[in-house]
């Protein structure tokens, strides 16, 4: 079961296990305080099921491939997607950091000579911020759309892309957040005045002091996710049958990663230099992910399950999956 597990094992496993993993320890080796106290519990319990998953699907445990790719992939997700909704928060306060606020905001002013986030309050007009808070609030929804029916659906080349993608930016993105940590401009420097929108931007502060992890500053994933997706796409377009559908969704996601770029800065919560980490951590994840992303008939000849095995269809059923939109 074992070298099996390990014969199957792919690089979005890796990338998830090795997440787990560092935020066990990081978490172990933490002073001691009710934020780490909460976190430790989730963390080495999903750490727990996700061996438990791999060894049930990589390892074959589950002799049907269907009953293993729904397990596999809903356990991927929830490893990533629930770890930040249930416990994220808690984990990076438990590590009681040094916060490098100053040292970014430095970066902003020898870059651009000043701090973007600073310099973009000359622009402020509630009309302006519930623009910005409207792409910023959407972003979610945007990376849904492109990555949730790959997710449970894809099987093609591009749709297996996406996701391990889009887990290893959230994973790597994260594990960063433990390195760089920081509030953002919104707290460590001083504005003139307070932003004023409407319905959107009460929603954006709404979730961020819901569900926010506070220190999640640097890199940017609201920069990293989307603009991952428009340079992952745009790589793989000869790949692609397009069509008009296609076209205009990756026009619509490129069109809003730019202003979910300049949202970041104008609504305060990140530096330029996140922007910029993040812009870098997409194209390298774009470059790493062609580069291991094999087709399920390679793995095939080397005694290995597909990536992604069946889940909830026959056939992939993504919007960005050449072989349903062809």
């Amino acid at each position: 079961m074992i070298k099996k597990t390990l014969r199957n094992f792919s690089f979005i496993d890796f990338s998830v296990f090795f997440f787990l993993i560092y935020f066990n320890i990081r978490l172990l080796l933490a002073p001691h305080s009710e934020d780490a106290e909460a976190a430790i519990g989730v963390f080495q319990g999903t750490l727990l099921l996700y061996i438990c998953s791999l060894l049930l699907t990589r390892g074959e445990v589950l002799s049907h491939p269907r009953a293993r790719g729904i397990t596999h992939r809903f356990i991927l997700l929830f490893s990533v997607l629930g770890l930040y909704l249930l416990a994220m928060r808690e984990a990076l306060a438990a590590l009681q950091p040094t916060l490098v606020d100053a040292q970014l905001a430095d970066i902003d002013r020898v870059i651009f000579g000043g701090v973007p986030a600073q310099m973009l309050e000359y622009f402020h007009t509630p009309m302006v911020t519930e623009w910005f808070a409207f792409f910023y609030y959407n972003y979610f929804f945007i990376v849904g759309l492109a990555t949730i029916p790959s997710a449970f659906f894809g099987r093609s080349l591009i749709a297996r892309g996406v996701v391990q993608g889009s887990v290893m930016i959230v994973c790597f993105g994260h594990i960063l957040y433990t390195l760089v940590p920081g509030r953002g401009p919104y707290v460590a420097l001083e504005f003139e005045s307070e932003l004023q929108g409407g319905l959107f931007w009460d929603l954006v502060k709404q979730a961020v002091i819901a569900q926010g992890a506070l220190l999640d500053i640097f890199p940017s994933l609201h920069t990293a996710l989307p603009s991952f997706l428009v340079i992952y796409l745009a790589m793989n377009r000869r790949s692609m049958t397009l069509n008009k559908l296609k076209v205009a969704l990756w026009g619509l996601i490129f069109f809003a990663t730019i202003n979910i770029m300049v949202a970041t800065l104008y609504l305060r919560w990140h530096y330029a230099v996140d922007v910029l980490a993040g812009l870098v951590l997409a194209l390298l994840t774009a470059v790493i992910v062609n580069r291991t992303n094999p087709n399920d008939e390679l793995r095939a000849s080397r005694g290995q399950q597909p990536i992604f095995e069946p889940c909830l269809g026959r056939a992939s059923r993504d919007p960005l999956d050449s072989e349903s939109l062809g």
